[in-house]
């Protein structure tokens, strides 16, 4: 009995690390697809309602939501909702690092489109952002993009 439950031991030892880097490899494409999903949201919301909308991101660059009426009397239409942990997104800046945080949402007119002249990437990645000085920190390379674009409005996701 004790030498099965040794053999069944090496088997965990060994297969543990697998396994805890199968769900960080499933993190980014759940965090890609859960930011399509938002933004099809907020698109689709402003065309029905034919009202300005806009997604959020957190201070934190982990969590997004959809508002409407932007102004006094905004409304929250959607609960945060949060990316797959150890997961960023962010609007990738021209300049070169120490990267800051410029924006954190995205505007969808009634038509759909977007208010941006040149359309919205949204970089998403494994990493962590520090709030306090606004910057954000990649785990490694791995960063897929989701592309919006400014006069159709149609999101588009290119994969690493």
């Amino acid at each position: 009995m004790l030498a099965v439950l040794v053999i069944v031991g090496a088997f965990v030892v060994v297969a543990l690390p697998a396994f805890t880097s199968l769900g960080r490899s499933a993190a980014l494409p759940g965090a890609l697809r859960q930011i399509d999903n938002e933004l099809s949201l907020a698109r689709q919301f402003a065309i029905t309602h034919r009202v300005q909308t806009e997604m959020r991101f957190t201070n934190s660059l982990n969590a997004v939501s959809i508002f409407t009426n932007v102004g006094p009397n905004e409304i929250q239409v959607d609960k945060w909702n949060y990316l797959p942990l150890g997961t960023i997104a962010y609007f990738p800046p021209s300049a070169v690092p120490p990267v800051t945080v410029v924006t954190n949402l995205v505007v969808f007119t009634p038509t759909g489109g977007t208010t941006n002249v040149n359309g919205v990437s949204i970089c998403v990645r494994e990493g962590s952002f520090d709030t306090n000085g606004y910057t954000y920190f990649g785990i490694n390379s791995n960063c897929g993009t989701v592309s919006i674009d400014n006069l159709l409005g149609r999101i588009s996701i290119q994969r690493p």
